[in-house]
């Protein structure tokens, strides 16, 4: 890693913290990438690399997936003055 030793798990570490509050999925998830990123800095077993990124990618990308919500649609009151004459 480019980063150094241990580099991967610090920036995703560093990455995911801007996630701030977590629910108990995300936290999961969270905790399964910090693993996999150390596995992936350790590289002891180096066939093991492309199947431990792609589940690094997977954990990371169903973490921001969960984020990009879009916001509900602003309420519209289109009978809120039915009851005022016209």
């Amino acid at each position: 890693c480019a980063a150094g030793p241990g580099g991967l798990e610090l920036v995703t570490r560093a990455d995911l913290a801007q996630l701030g509050e977590l629910s108990p999925l995300e936290s999961t998830l969270v905790e399964t990438a910090y693993r996999l990123a150390a596995a992936i800095d350790l590289g002891e077993e180096p066939r093991a690399l492309p199947a431990l990124t792609k589940e690094l990618r997977a954990a990371v990308e169903q973490l921001s997936a969960g984020r990009r919500r879009v916001p509900p649609p602003a309420p519209e009151d289109d009978f809120g003055d039915l009851d005022e004459p016209v």
